[in-house]
């Protein structure tokens, strides 16, 4: 780090900074950059709508914050494009279009390797696979909301219904069109008023007893196991969870995707499954803090294998932890 340097840390509007896993809470984004004002970094907090109207120099660092409110979430995209053209931006800017956005990250998974899982992208439900099962999810819901089980060209006309079809006043203005237009006209007219919904369908992993909640922060790991409700296939949000010792497979992936990620913390969803390992989320700005809250402990890993850390952690002591971590050895 360099001395002097100068590191803006981006709020929302109201001062709101990250998650608490309160809505009615933010974390303290003094507590958070403590680490790094004791560095000799210039720190200061700074509204996003005020943010393009500094100055940012080449040195700079940017650390900001998303929200779980798309309006607010879409400002912040256009606001950051531009910001990470003059500085460094802390999470960098595509791990902010994967926030709360499953298709973008598809792409990635896609893209960069990030874990096995089979997927895709989608907008048009005919572009969904036919063959069976597999697992679709909205883009943007949260928890287990808008996943489910497909199993049948059954279940892929019910999500149609649900989630593709048009409204009655755009299906009978369709109607009319389609009197008056000539056939290769409608064809054209009919599709884009088709109905579409961008979604994901991903490889569905059968006998699941439960998936893992990772939040990593720099270098700490900590681990919460979700079990999947009965007569279900989803882990997230059964609110069965207990802390208890991984298996060292699953250290080994969550630190090796996190590496890939370019991101001083993130969170984690994996699956497991004879000795394999699934990424099946992941967000790196925003996400919900009730396993390191909770958690009795955390791993490091060591030379001579991963070391069980004891203790209670909190929060923005590790966010100010990993953020000064992560800039010392850039």
């Amino acid at each position: 780090m360099k001395n002097g340097q100068k590191i803006y840390v981006v709020t929302l509007s109201n001062g709101y900074f990250g998650s608490t896993g309160c809505t009615w809470r933010s974390l303290d984004p003094e507590k958070i950059t403590a680490g790094l004002s004791a560095r000799g970094a210039s720190v200061m907090i700074v509204p996003v709508d005020k943010l393009l109207s500094i100055q940012l120099k080449q040195d700079d660092i940017v650390i900001y914050t998303s929200s779980a409110e798309p309006n607010i979430r879409a400002y912040i995209r256009d606001v950051m494009y531009f910001v990470e053209k003059k500085c460094q931006i802390i999470p960098r800017y595509e791990l902010l279009l994967a926030h709360e956005n499953k298709g973008f990250q598809q792409l990635c998974r896609d893209q960069h390797g990030f874990g096995n899982l089979k997927g895709g992208y989608v907008f048009d439900v005919d572009d969904l696979p036919k063959s069976f099962p597999f697992v679709y999810k909205n883009v943007t819901g949260a928890g287990s909301s808008g996943v489910s089980l497909v199993r049948s060209e059954a279940d892929v006309e019910k999500i149609r219904k649900r989630d593709f079809r048009p409204g009655i006043k755009r299906r009978a203005i369709s109607l009319a069109r389609k009197l008056k237009l000539t056939e290769k006209e409608y064809q054209i007219y009919g599709y884009r008023h088709k109905g579409f919904n961008l979604s994901v369908y991903q490889q569905f992993i059968p006998d699941l007893a439960c998936d893992y909640k990772v939040l990593v922060f720099f270098d700490k790991v900590f681990v919460l196991r979700r079990r999947v409700r009965k007569n279900d296939f989803r882990a997230s949000g059964s609110g069965m969870f207990t802390f208890e010792k991984p298996p060292v497979e699953l250290l080994n992936f969550a630190s090796d995707i996190f590496s890939r990620l370019g991101s001083p913390y993130a969170s984690l969803d994996i699956a497991m499954k004879s000795g394999e390992a699934y990424l099946i989320e992941y967000q790196c700005m925003n996400f919900g803090p009730y396993t390191l809250i909770n958690s009795p402990g955390h791993y490091v890993k060591r030379d001579i294998g991963w070391a069980y850390i004891e203790g209670r952690s909190d929060l923005e002591e590790n966010f100010s932890y990993a953020l000064t971590k992560f800039i010392d050895f850039q």
